[in-house]
């Protein structure tokens, strides 16, 4: 008789994964990362820190951009979109999109950043909360 309300339990996590009733993953937070490429002029390496200030909740994002070194900070993000583990971001005004997908936990997001038909990988992380 015990295995029961084990079964039950199990079946009713079973249904509430199916249908959509288990808790969405946020990607609402702050998203770090660093762009590294090389200088062409004289083959030095260049990494550049880049900070994703994304707001909101599943749906309705809205987002902000820093990279300190570059004197970005504050920049409108024109679009975030977040469908199952894939993540697209686009910053018209820099011709910036990114283009990436998240680890299960949504902690982690590699993709790639593009400018201007220049592309690199950028790996954020979910910095968490203290």
């Amino acid at each position: 008789m015990k295995r029961v309300p084990i079964v039950l339990i199990a079946i009713c996590i079973v249904i509430f994964a199916i249908t959509g009733c288990a808790p969405k993953r946020s990607f609402a937070g702050d998203w770090n990362g660093t762009v590294s490429f090389t200088n062409p002029l004289d083959n030095k390496q260049i990494t550049v820190p880049v900070t994703f200030h994304v707001l909101g909740e599943p749906g309705a994002y809205t987002a902000t951009f820093d990279s300190p070194t570059l004197g970005v900070t504050s920049q409108k993000v024109d679009s975030v979109t977040v469908t199952d583990d894939d993540v697209s971001i686009a910053i018209n005004k820099l011709e910036v999109t990114y283009k990436g997908k998240s680890n299960a936990d949504a902690t982690e997001i590699a993709g790639t950043l593009t400018r201007a038909g220049n592309s690199v990988q950028l790996k954020l992380n979910k910095q968490l909360s203290k």
